[in-house]
């Protein structure tokens, strides 16, 4: 199913030389379909309606008809714009498909009035399961979130995305995360947070509008895929941390500077990320320059480098 498509599928019938699909009036959908077709997808549909059809085999003797079919499009996306200002402020959204979007937006996070725009992506092919390793797999529990003026929040939001346990058939709900898309990478990016499989829905912190996405997320065997982003790191430009990704789980990152001077020390979670804000052991913001984090967990040890740039 589709917004405006839907695939018809049926079984071979043993001697008919031909196929075509009816609608519940007798008027042809689809053209004269060779012996060896087993489906045919119907176009140019009408959003969330309800289409009933029958398919025909045939052969030059006689011909017999399938019982009738009828089945909806997918719902139509639906966009809610909501208002916001520098005040805190709670956003809900029910998707076509009944996923609930909330948005925890705190005080501080725009310093003026602007809009803020949710857009379900239902019936829509989102971009393939990239992560910087593709250790994710896709649910299509998906919103589109942008602001006017092309802003970014001066402060981290809190994103919920709701699911059902259709959505996520075969997946670990443990292992769950939202994650968000960067179009200029072609990547998915985890988000820190967490996800509650008794009320079937996941949590993120994100200081970037984008398309998000529920996901499954499994912690990596080695060191040897750790990543950092972004990199830069430029708060001036909204950044407000830096990730470690595809970490072993519970894997240690120790943050020095250049001559060796400790810096901070995290750990990874058990899906394998680190989050670093900028700040030195003590909360103070540290200063621009190159940072050595060594890596240590499953696998041995890895070193990266993050350029903090304010």
């Amino acid at each position: 199913l589709g917004t405006s498509s839907i695939t018809w599928t049926w079984n071979a019938v043993t001697g008919a030389e031909s196929y075509q699909v009816f609608s519940a009036a007798g008027e042809a959908v689809s053209p004269v379909l060779p012996s060896t077709a087993v489906s045919f997808t119907e176009t140019g549909l009408a959003a969330d309606t309800p289409y009933a059809r029958y398919v025909k085999a045939a052969n030059r003797v006689s011909g017999a008809s399938s019982d009738g079919l009828t089945v909806r499009t997918a719902a139509g996306n639906l966009t809610r714009v909501f208002d916001v200002d520098s005040n805190a402020k709670d956003l809900s959204f029910v998707l076509p498909n009944g996923t609930r979007v909330s948005l925890d937006i705190p005080a501080g996070a725009f310093s003026e009035a602007m809009a803020v725009t949710m857009t379900s992506v239902l019936g829509e092919t989102l971009p393939w399961g990239n992560s910087l390793n593709q250790r994710l797999k896709g649910t299509n529990v998906a919103v589109n979130i942008s602001i006017g003026n092309s802003a970014q929040p001066a402060k981290d939001v809190e994103l919920t995305l709701s699911y059902s346990d259709a959505d996520v058939a075969g997946l670990d709900e443990t292992k769950l995360v939202i994650a968000r898309y960067d179009p200029a990478s072609g990547l998915w990016i985890p988000l820190s947070g967490t996800v509650d499989p008794a009320n079937n829905k996941v949590t993120g912190k994100t200081g970037h509008f984008s398309l998000f996405q529920v996901m499954e997320r499994a912690a990596s065997a080695s060191v040897s895929s750790a990543k950092a982003y972004p990199v830069p790191f430029r708060p001036a430009k909204g950044h407000t941390h830096v990730t470690f990704s595809l970490l072993p789980a519970n894997a240690s990152v120790r943050i020095y500077t250049e001559d060796m001077s400790e810096v901070r020390e995290l750990t990874a979670d058990g899906l394998g990320s680190a989050v670093w804000d900028g700040k030195n052991a003590s909360g103070e913001a540290v200063a621009s320059g190159v940072y050595v984090c060594q890596i240590q967990g499953e696998g041995g040890k890895k070193t990266l480098r993050v350029v903090v740039q304010r």
